[in-house]
Order: structure tokens, then sequence, then C-alpha cells
């Protein structure tokens, strides 16, 4: 029988790229949001032996390309990528992704990527996530977010948002709405609620605020998380190795030849190799990867040596003893003899002070 395929878990990033995240003074939105996603892909690339598939959506676009638009729905929501092993074909294709100067309903978004990581059999992946990255700017349609809850729920999907600081607003929203006490004579003392703002200083609309309520009330109900970019972005650039548990074995500690324990063996800490450049750095195996060596200083700035002045040394002890390329061309047995010359008079400066 052929050997049964790795499946590992399956991902579905969906990408706001309409005209509200992109309008503004950089970093804007979509520039940030693009960040996230591409340090996800990259995770992917250098994890060892991983198997997840990744999948990306962008809506907000010109055009439209899902397979299940059909007149006018889901509209402006497009497959950037389906759901496949992350490579760096997908990395330059992300990496290209401009802004899509349309505006597209992230809800409509969702239901794209629930169909791309639809498993009936259960047999696709091990787990399901979308990460879904928007401001919420779009005009969006709520009939179908009663739907679209129960769908996460049956599937299995976990769902990700990243992005604005809804959590912040949420609390502050219901700090604000805390009775607060008046004066003697019947006015209300409390200061007037300051608006909440978007990620380029200005107020957020009506339609931002009724989409964040939106969303946050899926996340709850299907415990997802909402994560903010100054959450996400440090997590998402920390490189961890993914944990595996070696497999234990039975055996007997043989003390002397009367005395036996049974044990249980476990290997706790063992070498790993890393992959090759030729199959983690390029895709195409034509290639051709040329090896550079540069020589720095071990300082702040890092600075660099020129090749010509850098000369050989050895370690005698703790002390880096350097050792010039005359000498070397000039001594039979330059290390040997060297090292013998420096602990002879070393040892003799020792037995002087004696």
């Amino acid at each position: 029988m052929p050997p049964k395929p790795k499946i590992g878990e399956g991902i579905v990033v969906v990408l706001d790229v309409g005209r509200g995240v992109c309008a503004g003074a950089e970093p804007t939105f979509f520039t940030r949001a693009k960040d996230c996603l591409r340090f996800i892909l990259q995770r992917k690339i250098f994890a060892d032996k991983c198997y997840d598939v990744v999948g990306v959506v962008t809506f907000g676009t010109a055009g439209t390309n899902n397979q299940l638009a059909t007149g006018n729905q889901y509209e402006h929501v497009t497959v950037l990528q389906e759901v496949r092993l992350v490579d760096w074909d997908m990395m330059k294709q992300v990496e290209n992704q401009g802004c899509g100067g349309s505006s597209g309903d992230w809800l409509d978004a969702l239901v794209v990527a629930m169909d791309l990581l639809h498993d009936p059999d259960g047999k696709r992946f091990t787990g399901k996530k979308i990460v879904l990255l928007t401001d919420f700017s779009g005009e969006f349609s709520d009939d179908q977010s009663t739907a679209i809850t129960s769908g996460l729920l049956n599937e299995g999907i976990e769902l990700v948002v990243i992005g604005p600081d809804i959590l912040r607003d949420l609390n502050e929203e219901e700090d604000g709405d805390a009775k607060q006490p008046g004066t003697s004579d019947g006015n209300d003392s409390s200061s007037p609620k300051k608006p909440s703002l978007s990620w380029n200083g200005k107020p957020k609309t009506m339609v931002q605020m009724a989409g964040e309520a939106v969303v946050a009330r899926i996340v709850e109900k299907v415990d997802g998380m909402l994560c903010s970019f100054e959450d996400a972005l440090p997590q998402l650039m920390f490189f961890e190795k993914k944990k595996q548990a070696s497999a234990s074995w039975n055996t007997t500690l043989d003390i002397g030849a009367d005395f036996k324990i049974a044990i249980t063996g476990k290997i706790k800490v063992r070498d790993v190799s890393l992959p090759t450049w030729k199959k983690t750095y390029s895709g195409d195996p034509s290639a051709v990867i040329n090896k550079e060596v540069s020589y720095h200083l071990y300082d702040e700035k890092q600075t660099a040596v020129p090749e010509e002045e850098v000369i050989d040394g050895y370690f005698y002890g703790t002390t880096l003893v350097p050792v010039s390329g005359v000498w070397l061309c000039s001594s039979p047995s330059p290390p040997f003899v060297f090292f013998f010359l420096f602990f002879f008079l070393c040892k003799g400066k020792s037995g002087q002070g004696q």
C-alpha cells in the first residue's frame, strides 16, 4: 500500500485590499496587514517538517474570482491562492499584491474562505483556521452573519481577527456607558465621550463601528481571537521550532548481576539537521546559489573587515593568540611550535614568581 500523505493544519488568510485600507500616510493598514501575511508564510516555509497548507483570499479587488460568485453575489472577492503548501512563488505573489481600488464585503470573503476549507471527510486537515485582516471600512451586509457563525462552529474553524484594537474600543465604550453621578441641579457631570479613532487618526465611521460589533459578536460565539497589530507582529516575527514528543520504549536497567529495574527510555535531547539552502531558500532547482563569506567585528555596528586584513588565530585556553601568515610560511609546524613556546614561557614566568 502507498504511504498515507502527511497532512497539517489548513489556514486561509483573508486580506482586505480595498480603498479604505490603502488611503492614508504610510504605513497604511494595507502595508501592515501584508506584513502580517508575509510573516505567516515565512513561518511556514522555515518551520521544520511543516505540513500546514495556506490559502489567500483578497477582497476589495477590482475583479471577482471565486467559485461562489453568481450574478452580483460575492463580488470583488478573489482567491489569490488555493490552499496548498507554502513556497516562494506564493511569497512573490503576495509581495506583488497591490491595492484593489474597490470595496468588498468582508463577510462574503469569510464565506469564500470557509468554502476553501470545506472538508466533509475530515481527511484534508488536522485543524482549520481563518485569519481576517481588515479595518471594516468597507460596506457589508449583515444578513448572513448568523449562518456564518453556525458554519464556523459546525466546521470546527477557528477565527482570528488581526487589525484594529477592537477589544480596547469595546472596553472604553462599556466604561463610558456606565452611569455617572449627577450634580445637585440634576445635570450630568460626566465628560463627553471621545470618538473612537481609526488607524489613520480619523474618527471611525458608522460602518466601521458596526462591522467591529458584528465581528466581536461572531468571535465571542465561536471562541475565536481578536488581536491588534501591536500584539500580532512581535509574535509572528518570532520563529519557534515545532515541538514534537519523542517515542518512548520499555527496557530493563541492570545494576550488577542480580539487581534489575524496569524503566521507560525516552530521548530528551537530539541533534537537529537544518534544511539546506537549496531546499529552503530556492524553489527553483536550477537556480545557482552562491555562498559569500564576510568577516565582522564583534561590536554594535557589526563592522565589516576586509578579507586581506584577517589573520588566523588559535585559542590557548581562553586567550586568542593571533598568528600571521608570514610566520606560518616560515615555520614547519607553526601551531604546535608556537603553543609549545608560549606554554614554556608562561610556565617559566610562573616559576620565577614562586
